[in-house]
């Protein structure tokens, strides 16, 4: 694993903030030169970042991340049907890649 400089840890930072905060969620190591994240299929974040000059590339799609049908037990039970739910959650995430800027 490449050791990033100062300037690179900066926009690493940076980044991480960008990505997170529009529903991203950074999975790659804070001193690797590839930043890869996840998101929802239908997130818009990966034309975000291609639209300030990164080129995030799809790597892989994620399972299930949660249940759709909760239900509410109280004592191994089923509290009420009342309490029965859908959850309205993302089940896939789809993982990018991309490159950290040359920074000198």
């Amino acid at each position: 694993m490449a050791v990033l400089s100062e300037k690179q840890r900066t926009v690493w930072g940076a980044l991480h903030a960008f990505i997170r905060n529009r529903g991203g969620v950074v999975v790659s190591s804070p001193d690797d030169v590839r930043i890869r994240f996840s998101c929802a299929p239908a997130s818009t974040l990966p034309k975000q970042l291609e639209q300030i000059g990164f080129k995030p590339a799809p790597m892989e799609i994620t399972g299930p991340l949660v249940p759709k049908d909760e239900v509410l037990t109280q004592h191994g039970r089923a509290v009420s049907e009342m309490d029965e739910r859908q959850n309205d959650v993302v089940t896939q995430m789809v993982i990018y890649e991309f490159a950290m800027p040359i920074c000198r």
